[in-house]
């Protein structure tokens, strides 16, 4: 029932965007169709899906005061207005003023809840302005609140209609039910009554909290369920503008005593009277809350009986699986950097319902998949894994991005573009002059074929600004790995790289380089593995010795390189057509006696050195 406004401001900020001001001057985020009216406005925040998505408008600022992309609402004197021609008027009488962008959210707020009017009840979605419902004033008598109902007209009344559950287009709403049918279903920043005379906001509230009904009574909550609502969603103002005095603000709502939306845009002007809390999807909900906590979202009190609460229409729960991955599939991280991510008390994760990135992940999928259309990408939003895997199936190669990555606060679309381009480089074809390494790509080969080939194909001249801010950002997220966890494996640094190497890797590729030292795979010497002793046919006595690599033939075939004791003649050394890997060594060996030969300045075929510690090796005469 309610647009929420941290969501839009936190969606414009994650995409660097400077939000408009709002009526107020405080640039908390400003709802599109609140200001400028038009036909575009109306075409664009119309689309299906839409919501939080920014839309572009043109608002004053004082260049004496701030620089172009420097947003603050009060210190630039922003302004906007309700037409062009007046912003344009404006500017001609205010030569410290100049225009630039701004920008607002498009929102959408839930059909069907009964509201209180004079005569009755009506359904929120059917209000218009100038109607009007029962406001309500408050006070408290005796440890217990009463309300007086007065008609207020509705001064605000929006909303979006249902939509199509295979669209997969959805809001986040909370389903608070207390008993028999006496339930509701809300947006996460709606206001709730509480018998304390504060308002709480629907995402922090709790099975065993109470709420306020309009004969004053408290009833209390037996579950919360947070998920995902396709039916129309809708919100209204009663009177003036809110100010601070909550009378009159105030309105019944399914038997509840809730708050309009006119309270929502600003909760805390009510002081002491707005009681703050861990949200849903939180980690810190989610601790306090660990003993009611049945699944995803879903929460019940202990003394919650049978199973009545059953979901309303177009209500659907969040998954309880994540998406299908594949053992073998590629992961950007570990599972256990995952962990430590997770775990990590700097690491902030935005709850289930606070939906800013979804819009930019939405942007670069489309994005991506015009360069690559071979792949299909997928957000799996309920995951809270902060992770993104790829894997082929089947002949079609798919992108995962977890929705615990997009949730996470510091990672915004340079760092999400990057981790998509990571994914996409795992099954990139590289022609064999530039590549002949294993397939799918190991990770630091996505790691400098995402940042060096993919992320210019698709952003083109802007990728080497966009590659710059992603890896501030992936330096801040994989932070949050613990140390013990950051040095990858030395024996495979392809494969599992240290944290400092892959972002070493990511800046060489940035700057047109090769593979840093760090990320080149380890030269493996060679290695003396085992040796059998026999007698040719003209019964002259041989070794044959066997190496871990295919040996350089010039090196292999000097006896000189052969130190054996006791000493003998060698009369012959070759390497076998049929085993490049081993060398026959003829010479008077006498039968049970026992040799040790010593290997040196044999190397294998890609040139590396006899190890110091495999070099020798002993045999019984033949």
């Amino acid at each position: 029932m309610g647009y929420d406004p941290t969501t839009c401001y936190n969606s414009l900020k994650s995409q660097n965007l400077g939000p408009c001001p709002n009526d107020l001057g405080t640039a908390s985020s400003y709802h599109c169709l609140d200001a400028q009216e038009s036909g575009a406005i109306h075409a664009f925040c119309a689309k299906e899906g839409i919501y939080y998505e920014p839309f572009q408008y043109s608002e004053a600022y004082n260049v004496t005061k701030c620089r172009e992309n420097e947003y603050n609402a009060v210190k630039c004197e922003e302004k906007v207005f309700a037409t062009v021609s007046e912003l344009a008027k404006y500017l001609r009488v205010h030569p410290d003023m100049d225009s630039r962008p701004c920008y607002c959210c498009c929102s959408c707020l839930a059909y069907g809840t009964p509201i209180a009017i004079p005569s009755g009840l009506k359904a929120i979605e059917k209000i218009i302005v100038g109607e009007e419902v029962m406001g309500g004033a408050v006070t408290s008598k005796g440890g217990k609140l009463s309300f007086s109902w007065t008609p207020a007209a509705v001064t605000f009344s929006q909303g979006t209609p249902p939509s199509d559950p295979k669209s997969g287009i959805a809001s986040t709403m909370v389903f608070i039910y207390c008993h028999d049918d006496l339930g509701i279903i809300s947006t996460e920043d709606q206001l709730f009554m509480t018998p304390a005379g504060v308002l709480k906001q629907a995402n922090t509230l709790k099975p065993g909290d109470e709420l306020v009904t309009v004969s004053g009574d408290a009833v209390a909550i037996m579950s919360i369920k947070i998920g995902n609502w396709y039916g129309g969603v809708h919100h209204i103002t009663a009177g003036a503008p809110f100010t601070g005095d909550l009378n009159g603000h105030l309105i019944s709502a399914g038997s509840f005593v809730v708050a309009d939306f006119s309270v929502q845009l600003d909760p805390v002007a009510l002081g002491k009277g707005f009681e703050a809390g861990p949200v849903i999807g939180s980690k810190e909900y989610e601790k306090a809350n660990k003993s009611m906590m049945l699944r995803t979202g879903v929460y019940t009190h202990k003394n919650a009986k049978g199973n009545k609460d059953h979901l309303p229409k177009h209500f659907k729960l969040f998954n309880e699986t994540p998406a299908y991955i594949p053992a073998d599939a590629q992961s950007f991280i570990t599972n256990k950097q995952a962990i430590d991510i997770v775990g990590n008390p700097e690491a902030h994760f935005r709850p289930y319902g606070n939906k800013t990135g979804i819009d930019s992940v939405k942007y670069l999928f489309q994005l991506y998949k015009a360069f690559y259309p071979d792949y299909n990408f997928y957000l799996d939003w309920e995951n809270l894994t902060p992770n993104a895997y790829s894997f082929e199936s089947y002949g079609v190669k798919t992108v995962v991005i977890s929705g615990g990555l997009v949730r996470l606060q510091g990672l915004y679309i340079e760092g999400l573009a990057f981790i998509l381009a990571h994914c996409v480089a795992h099954f990139v074809v590289l022609p064999p002059s530039v590549y002949q390494g294993p397939r799918p790509l190991p990770t630091i080969q996505a790691d400098y074929y995402g940042v060096g080939l993919v992320m210019p194909t698709v952003w083109h001249f802007n990728a080497y600004s966009i590659n710059g801010k992603a890896i501030t950002q992936m330096e801040q997220f994989w932070g949050y790995i613990s140390p013990e966890n950051q040095k990858g494996d030395p024996a495979h640094p392809q494969e599992d790289p240290s944290i400092e190497c892959r972002l070493t890797t990511m800046t060489y590729a940035r700057l047109g380089g090769n593979l840093p030292p760090c990320a080149e795979l380890p030269v493996k010497l060679l290695q003396l593995i085992g040796e059998q002793v026999g007698i040719l046919v003209d019964k002259s006595p041989f070794v044959r010795l066997y190496f871990s690599d295919g040996l350089d033939e010039v090196t292999a075939l000097p006896p000189a390189n052969y130190a054996i004791t006791p000493a003998v003649t060698i009369s012959a050394v070759n390497v076998p057509v049929n085993n490049e890997r081993s060398v026959q060594i003829v010479a008077d060996f006498k039968a049970g006696v026992e040799y040790t030969v010593v290997v040196s300045g044999v190397k294998g075929s890609k040139g590396e050195g006899m190890d110091p510690k495999k070099n020798s090796i002993k045999f019984i005469g033949q």
